[in-house]
């Protein structure tokens, strides 16, 4: 067998000219040559052989894709989808909120409702090392609107009432209020405040009279259904009133 006269190196067909010996050295390898094709070509007078092999570079989780927030609907289906790089390739675990879910996979796919909404993070993980974690993604899910607040105002003839009713609510919502089933008349005010979950509706009355005590609806529609809670303006007690009585008389 004839004895080897010169020996070449290549790195993706690049011709490595300072590596001359039987072994190939390296001094800094990147993520990025992972898979590149190295090739040796030896050679002697008989003739030239080659043998061929790939990079094999180790290299922990980075997040590629990021899983993005949605909004859907009570009872649909949906799924949060995370990538991540590395090598040997990542185990992947998901967390809703602070707590750890039993998912093994780079796609959470669940059903919306009230106790699935919440903010979800992706987690890439080798063995032995730390894991790497993506942004938070929320799910919000549109439900019926719920109306919450106080619901009774209080006036007296001639001055002014206010009631408020508040809805926490995902996306669009109309509000309305009624009174003995028609829609309030224009000579009140009526203000709507939309802020991020919670939309509410302000009806003031500036100039109260008898006829104005009573009872109020708001109502609150949106895609998935209705709403309504029943507001009362009550005739406010004066403070003479409250202590004109012989067991409450006033004091100066």
């Amino acid at each position: 067998w004839p004895a080897i006269t010169n020996i070449a190196w290549f790195l993706a067909d690049k011709q490595l000219v300072e590596q001359t010996d039987n072994n190939l050295t390296l001094e800094r390898v990147t993520r990025e040559q992972q898979g590149v094709e190295v090739r040796c070509a030896a050679r002697n007078k008989v003739g030239m052989g080659h043998a061929v092999a790939q990079l094999n570079v180790r290299f922990g989780p980075t997040i590629q894709t990021h899983p993005s927030s949605l909004t859907a609907k009570e009872g649909e289906a949906v799924s949060f989808h995370c990538q991540a790089e590395s090598n040997p390739p990542a185990e992947y675990r998901w967390m809703k909120d602070s707590t750890l879910l039993a998912v093994h996979s780079p796609t959470l796919s669940i059903v919306a409702s009230s106790a699935s909404s919440g903010s979800y993070t992706c987690l890439a993980q080798q063995a032995g090392a730390p894991a790497v974690t993506s942004y938070p993604a929320a799910l919000q899910v549109i439900t019926r609107p719920h109306i919450w607040g106080n619901k009774v105002g209080f006036g007296l003839v001639g001055g002014q009432a206010k009631i408020e009713c508040r809805v926490v609510v995902v996306g669009e919502v109309t509000l309305r209020w009624e009174r003995n089933g028609e829609p309030v008349s224009g000579e009140h005010e009526v203000t709507v405040t939309d802020n991020d979950l919670e939309k509410s509706s302000e009806l003031l009355i500036k100039i109260l009279s008898a006829s104005d005590f009573g009872e109020y609806v708001c109502l609150a529609e949106n895609e998935v259904g209705k709403a309504y809670e029943v507001f009362t303006i009550q005739k406010q007690v004066s403070r003479s009133n409250d202590c004109n009585t012989k067991e409450n008389p006033c004091r100066s």
